[in-house]
């Protein structure tokens, strides 16, 4: 007989399966077991899914679009300006800053030197090693997580906002003028004290 979908005693040995004969495994070789498969299994299926370290290839590109656009933004904004400062740097010295043979940018009449070369390196080259390690896994879930749970965000009508702003607005006058009355009370009490 069967009781919540575990033999009793008696029918355990009845249905065929003798315990003595057939060792059950512990727990722990289950769970040793178990985390084998999973590690082997994950480390499969992510190699495919994100194509390796250098794959040119988005990881999931159809999901967190904005949120992707927004950090690419501001990390290309991010390797402009060490790019900036390291062509400001290295024109202070002779050799970075002679131009080869008198060319420049036409539009900018910027000369062309090893230190503008320098700095479209280092930019380019943060651009790539950034795009590259955005579309590991861990970064791209995070950016997909964080739009995804964006959506979820009830923002507030204009009217709660803007009652919301007058309420810290009005707190902010009140607790400024408290301080001035203690400020101002305090003040000529030390004078009548001292």
């Amino acid at each position: 007989m069967l009781r919540g979908g575990i033999p009793s005693g008696g029918d355990f040995k009845q249905s065929g399966h003798d315990s003595e004969s057939k060792a059950l495994p512990s727990v722990q070789e289950k769970n040793a077991q178990g985390e084998k498969g999973r590690e082997s299994k994950g480390s499969q299926a992510s190699k495919k899914a994100s194509g390796g370290w250098l794959s040119i290839k988005p990881r999931r590109p159809t999901e967190g679009v904005f949120v992707r656009r927004v950090a690419a933004v501001l990390v290309a904004a991010i390797w402009f300006i060490g790019a900036y400062q390291l062509y400001n740097y290295l024109v202070g010295y002779d050799f970075w800053r002679a131009a080869w043979g008198g060319a420049s940018i036409p539009l900018l009449e910027l000369p062309i030197n090893m230190a503008m070369l320098s700095g479209v390196v280092v930019f380019l080259g943060g651009g790539l090693a950034s795009y590259l390690y955005m579309n590991r896994s861990a970064p791209t879930d995070f950016l997909v997580e964080t739009e995804t749970e964006m959506k979820k965000v009830t923002w507030p009508t204009k009217d709660e906002a803007s009652n919301a702003s007058l309420v810290v607005i009005g707190t902010v006058v009140v607790i400024g003028c408290l301080l001035a009355l203690f400020d101002v009370v305090l003040n000529f009490l030390f004078k009548f004290i001292f």
